[in-house]
């Protein structure tokens, strides 16, 4: 009696439709879904397709205690972050022709005025307004108002 060899060769899996509405409903409405499809040959040929949410497979990890941390030593360890500190001093729009245009010397005005408050940005949020001085002949902002609260994002 001659042995037939399986075939092993790729093949686009067909869909068959499922009969249990249940398990169909709740696969559609998870948010990830890990389909295996598996397609047999020999004496019996056949193609088995499963579908599962990925934590019927793998089990999720336990849950970590929240440990409460100490204010002061957090305080201590962020101390020296380096922290990116932004002060605009105007914005403008001009067409692109005129960007284009640009060369060695040009000036354009911003808005505003030169005692003009501006914003300071430290991680991309509004965190004070100052006011742009000449401290030693180097351009510095003086903070006037300080925001207390988380800020708002530029």
């Amino acid at each position: 009696m001659r042995r037939q060899r399986a075939d092993l060769r790729w093949r686009p899996p067909a869909l068959a439709p499922s009969s249990d509405l249940a398990i169909v409903s709740a696969l559609i409405a998870a948010q990830t879904v890990v389909r295996v499809a598996l397609s047999f040959g020999g004496a019996v040929n056949g193609r088995v397709q499963l579908y599962a949410r990925p934590e019927v497979l793998i089990q999720r990890p336990a849950a970590l205690a929240a440990i409460k941390a100490n204010a002061q030593l957090v305080a201590n360890a962020l101390a020296n972050v380096p922290v990116e500190v932004v002060v605009e001093l105007g914005t403008l729009r001009m067409p692109l022709k005129q960007l284009r245009q640009l060369e060695h010397g040009a000036t354009f005005t911003l808005q505003g005025f030169v005692d003009s408050r501006v914003p300071v940005y430290c991680g991309g949020a509004l965190k004070a307004w100052a006011k742009p001085v000449v401290c030693r002949g180097v351009l510095a902002v003086q903070i006037e108002t300080v925001i207390h609260d988380q800020g708002i994002k530029s």
